[in-house]
């Protein structure tokens, strides 16, 4: 069983290969090249898992993962 967990972008790179994402107040830096087909902006939630962005999900996704 794969662990992903919900993370804010923050900010993002000139490229747009990674964003500064924050999870519970901790801010990182995490691979978006899987998701280059998604329009993703400051304020976006997003999946993370070993360091990748794995899909892009709704604030309320976010928050019902976050509550569990």
């Amino acid at each position: 069983m794969c662990l992903a967990i919900p993370g804010q972008i923050r900010a993002l790179d000139a490229e747009r290969r990674f964003a500064t994402v924050e999870v519970g107040h901790v801010r990182r830096s995490v691979n978006v090249d899987l998701l280059r087909d998604d329009a993703l902006e400051v304020d976006d939630w997003v999946l993370i898992h070993v360091g990748f962005a794995m899909s892009k999900i709704s604030a309320e996704q976010a928050a019902s993962q976050i509550e569990l």
